[in-house]
């Protein structure tokens, strides 16, 4: 192959994976365009456009489309080019005197509003000595907007910036007022140009957070009625949310749980009772959905944090139910690291934290009381766990994430987990029997659920010296992985994978090594 677009492909693969591990530490296109242009030394223009890993074509697209829609250029006249993109993008160049083309307070303002960032966020000092002063006096005007005020009599609506994800404003108002709005009429609650982002470390985990996006967001700008109606856009946006994590993965709901994470977090810096205990319900159950979403997206250092965050949220509301869920959570993250004291632990915390506990809760904290049996060695127990679990779950048919903790309960993942636990304890064929089960009672709807199923059934065939079918059934599951964006299923067929390590010239297995390091360039 030849070398330079060998290094070419690396660099694409390095950008990728740098892109796709900020974003996973909750750092903003901001945050990495800056590294992007610090690391690559790329114009700012360039580092913004590869932050969200688009090419020039691409861009040139989205430009034009963005200028259609808004009236712009709606016959298409003055498209824009990839040249001249890159000559925007290069400009003044490296030479005394200036090469490319200069970019317009126009341009600038439309590729602002391309990359969702401040006119100024796309100029460098290199750009500055170079522009216009009337230029210069523009940008640096437009990077202050002035507050618009509502004419008299006007009727003004607001809605939180997360709720955009699947929505527009109007169909998201029009959803709570009963009525039609007029775009023009909503006021939306975005963040002032100019508010810098603030980053923390996130704890235990060396990763950052973004804490300083929603800090615009204040309680006491809000009219009761405002509150009233950001509190229940922001439940409405968590349901679908749900639905969006269902239909197409992780990834696709992640940005929109932060999103209004930042919002909630904006509001309990001034929220007091009663209010404050509301605010903090819907706090518990996002951050648990975003620790969902981290761990199905194949972040567990993420997860571990956003549970800790869910639980210090539902201790303060004094919500015990939610208390013990996170217990729960706490103990699956437990069981992944095999430590079966703590699993052990926090299944009876959260059986002595919730109370009475609706059948499918106590289902779900059963199966994790048999997980940290299987650790032990204990096969009595595990199984009569289990057999208790399975006369608690709630009907194939009826599992739902969004329903109520422990919906996801059923008989059918029930035998996931038996499949699993007999792995544990040293029956793989038994395993592979349960996950047989499981994967004929799974609704077709549950593809994530079949994937996990899938690469628990690879890893019994594993176990019992089976190394083809382990390696087709992997690749099954590696399928699903892939098209659902699930990181956890990946990690679980690389598992497998290693396992086989000794069998790679089997056809079968080769043929799986070469499907993960394909998945791994995407």
């Amino acid at each position: 192959m030849p070398p330079v677009p060998y290094a070419r492909t690396s660099l694409r693969k390095e950008k990728h994976q740098l892109r796709e591990q900020m974003r996973a530490m909750g750092l903003g296109y901001r945050d990495i365009a800056a590294e992007f242009a610090r690391r690559y030394h790329l114009r700012p223009r360039t580092a913004w456009r590869e932050a969200y890993g688009w090419s020039l074509q691409d861009t040139a697209d989205r430009i034009n489309h963005y200028r259609g829609n808004i009236g712009l250029d709606p016959g298409g006249f003055a498209g824009m080019t990839n040249p001249h993109l890159s000559e925007y993008e290069t400009w003044p160049g490296p030479g005394e005197e200036p090469s490319g083309r200069r970019p317009t307070p126009y341009l600038l303002a439309v590729l602002a509003a391309v990359y969702d960032c401040h006119v100024t966020d796309l100029i460098d000092l290199a750009d500055r000595q170079r522009m216009p002063p009337a230029d210069l006096l523009i940008l640096d005007k437009y990077s202050q907007p002035q507050a618009r005020r509502p004419s008299p009599g006007q009727r003004r609506h607001s809605i939180p910036v997360g709720a955009l994800e699947h929505a527009s404003g109007t169909e998201l108002i029009g959803q709570v007022t009963g009525a039609p709005v007029a775009p023009e009429d909503i006021q939306y609650l975005a963040p002032p140009a100019g508010n810098d982002t603030a980053i923390s470390v996130w704890p235990d985990t060396g990763q950052c957070a973004d804490t300083g996006r929603a800090s615009w967001l204040r309680l006491e700008s809000l009219s009761a009625d405002q509150l009233e109606e950001l509190l229940a856009l922001l439940d409405q946006q968590w349901h679908a949310l749900v639905k969006t994590d269902n239909l197409l993965g992780p990834r696709a709901a992640l940005g929109g749980v932060r999103t209004n994470l930042d919002a909630i977090d904006a509001l309990l810096r001034t929220a007091r009772s009663p209010t404050r205990a509301r605010v903090l319900a819907l706090g518990a159950r996002y951050a648990e959905s975003a620790a969902w979403l981290c761990e199905d997206a194949g972040q567990p250092a993420a997860s571990r944090y956003w549970i800790g965050r869910s639980m210090e949220y539902a201790v303060e509301a004094g919500d015990h139910l939610m208390v013990a869920w996170t217990l729960f959570r706490r103990s699956q993250q437990s069981t992944s690291a095999g430590d079966a004291a703590q699993v052990a632990g926090l299944s009876a915390a959260a059986k002595r934290e919730g109370g009475s506990l609706a059948s499918p809760m106590l289902a779900a904290i059963l199966q994790q009381e048999a997980h940290g049996y299987a650790l032990e060695q204990d096969e009595r127990a595990c199984l009569t766990a289990l057999d208790r679990a399975v006369e608690l779950a709630a009907p194939d048919d009826q599992g739902d994430a969004s329903s109520g903790h422990g919906s996801f309960c059923t008989p059918a993942y029930l035998e996931m987990q038996r499949g699993s636990c007999w792995l544990r304890l040293g029956y793989p064929a038994r395993a592979i029997s349960a996950y047989e089960t499981a994967i004929g009672s799974l609704p077709a709807a549950y593809r994530r659920d079949l994937g996990v199923a899938l690469s628990g059934k690879a890893a019994a065939f594993a176990a019992a010296n089976d190394p083809e079918q382990a390696a087709r059934v992997a690749r099954r599951a590696l399928g699903i992985a892939c098209d659902s964006g699930s990181g956890r299923i990946v990690a679980m067929v690389t598992s497998v994978a290693a396992g086989l390590e000794p069998h790679r010239a089997i056809e079968p297995v080769a043929e799986l090594r070469a499907a993960l390091s394909e998945a791994a360039s995407l």
